[in-house]
């Protein structure tokens, strides 16, 4: 689960779709067996591994940013 700031969820959704329907068509079609199927995961994996590693790195700068007086959500309040 990560924010859904900058649509990265919505975006890798629509990404593993589009390769999962590729990946149903050469199953169907017959070309390559189950590897074909197996070859989803390595290619949607790292991809969902990333983006949940930079929603991490956005989120601990954006907690640094609130824990530092005058920036983050109390900036501006005086």
């Amino acid at each position: 689960v990560h924010p859904i700031a900058g649509g990265l969820g919505m975006n890798t959704g629509i990404q593993d779709a589009a390769a999962l329907g590729r990946t149903l068509i050469a199953a169907l079609a017959g070309q390559g067996g189950e590897e074909v199927l197996d070859g989803y995961g390595a290619e949607r994996l790292p991809v969902a591994a990333e983006v949940l590693a930079d929603t991490s790195r956005r989120y601990e700068r954006v907690m640094a940013a609130v824990r530092t007086p005058g920036r983050g959500t109390e900036a501006g309040l005086d």
